[in-house]
């Protein structure tokens, strides 16, 4: 009779046969005649539950739509007109805030400057100074008059078109004298503020 280590060793090998015939019949990840391989399932979505294999490939079918199969096509010189036709709408111009020094009377001045002014004012107290918001540039040019006629202490910006062009000529001989530079740039239509060589 066999011993009981003989019969394990039979056991062993008869399972690793088993395995290496499981193995051997283990669909191997191939490509198919297009060349495409499938990727591992590891990486691949479950089904999802109480659905078949052929329900799924149905599904997925019904999913994969042109949504823009109903539009017409349209030929590319005709969007282009399109595109010229329509208009730009610049954005509205950003305006500076107008900071107030605060006094006594600064709501008897805001009062004034919303009866001087045409669209609406905002006022808010931030510190020791009134800040102020208005609507448009013309507006702001009025606030900024009203308040230096009046010699109010007050801090502002620049409006952005109103801001100097700083610009560099190069190439000009350094013997060529400021004033024809200048009378050159009026000539132009550009102010000048300063020249500096």
């Amino acid at each position: 009779m066999p011993t009981i280590d003989i019969l394990e060793e039979i056991i062993k090998s008869e399972k690793k046969k088993q395995a290496a015939a499981e193995k051997t019949k283990r669909q191997k990840r191939g490509t198919d005649s297009e060349g495409f391989t499938l990727p591992p399932k590891r990486h691949t979505s479950r089904l999802p539950s109480g659905l078949a294999v052929n329900q799924q490939t149905d599904l997925i079918d019904q999913s994969i739509n042109n949504v823009f199969s109903s539009l017409a096509d349209t030929a590319d010189a005709g969007n282009d007109q399109e595109m010229a036709a329509r208009v730009v709408i610049p954005k509205p111009p950003k305006i500076p805030p107008i900071f107030i020094k605060c006094r006594s009377d600064w709501r008897n001045t805001l009062s004034i400057l919303r009866a001087e002014v045409d669209d609406p004012i905002r006022a808010q107290i931030s510190g020791q100074f009134v800040r102020i918001n208005v609507e448009t540039e013309d507006n702001f040019r009025h606030v900024i008059r009203f308040l230096d006629f009046t010699g109010m202490e007050y801090k502002s910006f620049m409006l952005r078109n109103e801001r100097p062009v700083k610009v560099v000529l190069r190439g000009l001989p350094a013997s060529t004298p400021e004033n024809d530079i200048a009378s050159e740039l009026n000539e132009l239509g550009f102010g000048v503020h300063k020249i500096t060589k």
